[in-house]
């Protein structure tokens, strides 16, 4: 039955309906004749479909940017206030011998918001010793550095005063099991 169709339409348009020729960039270019009445020169019409396993191209996946509608607009009581971003980062961040995030162990010791998004942040370790020393005030640095609104920050390590568990919130101490 394909094939029927196919031969009507071969019929109607001309023989090099099936004609096909890879362009530079990997696709099928498929070239039809129309006929049309000898007043006008004949239409030539290129289409093209990208060839198996190649990704065709943005305009033939997505509709342009002027047709996407834009996400609902949250009210500014839904958005957090910079600071919070900040603390919600801050509580992804753990101290791999201790199951407690940074934040609710109490090594968080100021964050402050200063103008234009620049964050100042003081923090401390459970001790001058602590093996990740070096490493864990780089990824909190980079942690905030990362929350959206955040232009500049600035994170200082002190020693004073000494952490301890006092500093700890009360969830920290239940998940510890030291009430």
């Amino acid at each position: 039955m394909i094939e029927q169709i196919k031969q009507f339409f071969q019929s109607m348009v001309g023989s090099d309906m099936d004609q096909k020729t890879p362009d530079t960039s990997g696709h099928i270019l498929e070239r039809s004749r129309v006929q049309t009445p000898p007043a006008t020169n004949a239409d030539v019409t290129e289409t093209v479909s990208p060839a198996p396993g190649a990704v065709p191209p943005v305009s033939q996946i997505a509709p342009p940017a002027s047709q996407i509608a834009p996400p609902p607009a949250e009210t500014l009581e839904e958005l957090p206030t910079l600071r919070e971003a900040v603390v919600r980062v801050l509580k992804t961040v753990y101290d791999p011998e201790i199951p407690v995030n940074i934040y609710e162990l109490g090594l968080i010791y100021s964050i402050e918001i200063k103008e234009e998004s620049f964050v100042q942040i003081r923090m401390t370790l459970t001790a001058p010793g602590c093996p990740v020393a070096d490493i864990l005030p780089a990824e909190v640095e980079a942690k905030v550095r990362a929350v959206p609104g955040v232009r500049d920050v600035e994170l200082e390590l002190v020693w004073e005063p000494a952490w301890n568990m006092t500093m700890m919130s009360e969830a920290a101490r239940l998940t510890l099991g030291m009430f």
